[in-house]
């Protein structure tokens, strides 16, 4: 233990496999699972769709992503339902356990990205 009563891992810098958390990750495949329906969704401006996030175990800390080809991922909603900083209220989330929805109202042509719902261990998206 360090002076600081931080426990230290001993980690040899010429170990063959520097990064830790792949073997974590590895441990970890399978058995956390997201499965977003539906997959491709078009949609008519002014409408409202809902996209569907089942986890394979439960969260309570879901958010969604929105991504648009060459930007970053925008934050759209953290933690179930809450809108990150000057995302529109027409942009809303709820769920609980292991089922979420992101609801979209008033859908408008900039709409057009990917969505994700993310949870800790998987990412997989939507398109819109």
């Amino acid at each position: 233990m360090s002076e600081s009563g931080v426990e230290e891992l001993d980690w040899p810098a010429q170990s063959p496999d520097l990064n830790p958390l792949e073997h974590l990750w590895d441990e970890l495949e399978g058995q956390y699972t997201v499965t977003q329906t539906p997959s491709v969704v078009s949609a008519v401006p002014g409408s409202t769709v809902t996209l569907n996030c089942k986890l394979g175990t439960s969260d309570s800390a879901v958010s969604w992503y929105q991504v648009k080809p060459g930007e970053a991922p925008k934050l759209l909603i953290y933690s179930i339902n809450s809108r990150h900083t000057g995302i529109p209220a027409r942009f809303s989330g709820s769920g609980s356990g292991t089922d979420f929805t992101l609801q979209i109202s008033q859908v408008q042509p900039d709409d057009a990205a990917d969505y994700y719902c993310f949870d800790w261990f998987t990412l997989p998206h939507l398109t819109l």
